[in-house]
């Protein structure tokens, strides 16, 4: 079926119009491109994000598992910061000395104290949270009333409980000293012995018994992840981290070992320790002698050597790796021997097997399990295997609509040619009056 004129206008303005309209579809709804932000937040601070994220009707998906975060549109990023920001959404909500703002003339002594007690715990929990690898803080100062007339000194004492990342377990022993000696430098009459720190779990960091310090419990899993972290940055190049399975187990001696011992000290000559001179008279035609007699010895040192605590006893390291393997058991073994400085004579040992890869379903309800905080850096692939399958569905998305659009325009364009082709009794006979007139007309006009 040919066409008309008036057909051929409206398919023609019908497909530019289709085509415009996908275009925007496409630009506006189907190829925002998506930026995975706030991977370093907490379960806790990512819900208070995703509510402010809400309320703001700033559009957002969540990642695929085992990816910590948002995903944002990059158009909406900077809307989100701001929005984010005016909600104070990551500032803690801490009460420090804001508590003396709004003065209060009949409050007492006592209650002044309190306050100021309270103040000062909150701005003590705020300078710590500034510390790189702190999440969360709580802190508690311990500080008994003065007695007028009593000599006995007052002792001041603190307790902080600290929330810890993945970063402040690395760097726990520095993150220790930092806060022993924020706080008790931010308190009058407060000692360092006299602050405990506790992390999370309820296990005791650092005391004034120095049997619980913080070589007990932090320098041990600052060991185990220094030699899980080096395995898998050894290893992670031939092959797929997530295919890696690292498990240390390191034996801190904390014993203090002061060690005394006296010799001499062949660096130097000997030297005279006793001379003892002789003179024997001659007699006669004999002349007189002079006998002496030296007797030499090296110079004598004592050396005290103290070891510090801390020291390494034993390690366990178990290692495995998948049987696509080019290296051999013995291969391996050697490897991780020389970069982990095995020592076998101490009781090190090493386990490595090589095992076949099982094809296996993901357990959705499953939380994903991680053997250090280096796995976290592995997340870039699934995200950009996500980009790529968001670029994918949008074009054909954007497809299917030009498709069904196309169609529908065919369609409209279909039934109201057959309606112009089909005309009624009634329309057929006004043509043919038409047509009778006409013809009369010219034939009068030959005539």
């Amino acid at each position: 079926m040919e066409l008309s004129k008036k057909g051929k206008y409206l398919l023609a303005f019908g497909s530019i119009a289709i085509l415009i309209i996908a275009i925007v579809v496409y630009m506006n709804i189907v190829s925002k491109e998506k930026t995975l932000l706030f991977s370093d937040q907490s379960q806790k601070t990512l819900a208070q994000i995703s509510n402010s994220l809400l309320e703001a009707g700033i559009e957002f998906d969540y990642p695929p598992p085992g990816v910590n975060g948002l995903m944002i549109a990059d158009s909406d990023v900077s809307k989100a910061k701001i929005q984010l920001t005016s909600d104070n959404v990551f500032s803690p909500n801490i009460v420090g000395f804001e508590l003396f703002n709004e003065s209060q003339p009949s409050m007492s002594e006592l209650h002044q104290k309190v306050n100021y007690q309270r103040a000062l715990q909150g701005e003590l929990e705020k300078s710590i949270l500034l510390i790189e690898g702190v999440e969360s803080v709580r802190v508690h100062l311990a500080i008994p009333r003065e007695k007028t007339f009593s000599r006995s000194k007052v002792i001041v004492k603190a307790a902080v409980t600290l929330g810890l990342d993945s970063h402040g377990l690395s760097n726990i022993t520095m993150i220790m000293r930092s806060v022993r000696e924020l706080v008790s430098g931010s308190v009058n009459n407060l000692s360092p012995n006299n602050v405990s720190i506790l992390n999370s779990r309820g296990e005791l960091l650092s005391s004034n018994n120095q049997k619980l310090t913080i070589g007990s419990f932090g320098l041990k899993q600052q060991l185990e992840q220094q030699v899980e972290q080096k395995v898998l940055n050894l290893l992670g190049v031939h092959f797929v981290p997530e295919e890696i399975g690292v498990s240390s187990w390191i034996t801190v001696n904390n014993d203090k070992v002061s060690e005394t011992s006296q010799g001499i000290d062949e660096r130097f000559e000997p030297v005279v320790t006793q001379r003892t001179t002789e003179v024997q008279q001659g007699k006669k035609k004999v002349p007189s002698k002079q006998i002496t007699d030296e007797q030499f010895g090296y110079r004598e040192v004592t050396r005290n050597v103290d070891y510090a605590q801390g020291g390494i006893k034993r390690m366990s390291v178990s290692v495995i790796v998948p049987a696509t393997t080019p290296f051999t058991e013995e291969n391996l073994r050697q490897l991780l021997t020389s970069a982990l400085s095995l020592d076998y004579s101490r009781g090190d040992s090493l386990t490595v097997v090589i095992a076949e890869q099982t094809q296996t379903e993901p357990d959705p309800g499953r939380e994903v399990a991680m053997l250090s905080p280096s796995v976290m850096t592995q997340t870039e692939p699934k995200i950009q295997t996500l980009a790529s399958e968001s670029l994918l569905r949008a074009y054909v998305m954007a497809a299917v609509s030009l498709i069904v659009l196309l169609i529908a325009l065919l369609t409209i364009q279909s039934i109201k040619l057959k309606k112009l082709v089909s005309l009624t009794q009634k329309e057929e006979q006004t043509v043919l009056k038409s047509l009778d007139v006409w013809l009369e007309e010219k034939q009068v006009e030959r005539g």
